[in-house]
């Protein structure tokens, strides 16, 4: 005679555990920061030759340069830019008009070279309207610049 087919054991949970349920919840309408336009001018500015360098000299070496490249950057900005975050060997700035981020890139070159444990850097900048909500920016449209380097 054939065994009756049986279904799968059921995973039981206590009625006391509710199941689990990740939600956003969104702060209340009081303490939402609402976005405003702004135009500016975005930056993007890394190390040139940073992936050999880490091989060269290995990641805790390579990880203080990329450090004081960040301490370098925070240094150089004027009032009115700003560091929006560092990522590993690389910056991503703002500035207020084209002429600031031309200004800020002449000073952050300018301490970079004199500083020889640095390598070259690496510049991108765009300009034009973004949307920014809790002191954060979005890049809406962007008018390419220049992109500049300096050569050791």
């Amino acid at each position: 005679m054939p065994s009756p087919s049986r279904a799968p054991p059921r995973t039981h949970r206590p009625p006391s555990t509710p199941p689990l349920r990740r939600r956003k919840v969104p702060p209340p309408a009081s303490t939402r920061v609402p976005s405003k336009r702004i135009e500016a001018t975005f930056g993007f500015i890394d190390l040139a030759g940073f992936t050999a360098l880490t091989e060269t000299h290995g990641d805790d070496d390579a990880a203080d340069v990329a450090a004081r490249f960040a301490e370098l950057t925070r240094a150089a900005l004027a009032p009115g830019d700003r560091l929006i975050k560092t990522i590993g060997d690389a910056v991503l700035v703002a500035s207020p008009s084209p002429g600031a981020a031309l200004d800020l890139v002449e000073r952050l070159l300018n301490s970079s070279a004199a500083d020889k444990s640095l390598p070259s850097l690496r510049a991108g900048f765009n300009h034009g309207p973004a949307v920014e909500r809790e002191g954060l920016s979005s890049i809406e449209k962007s008018i390419p610049l220049q992109t500049y380097r300096r050569e050791s």
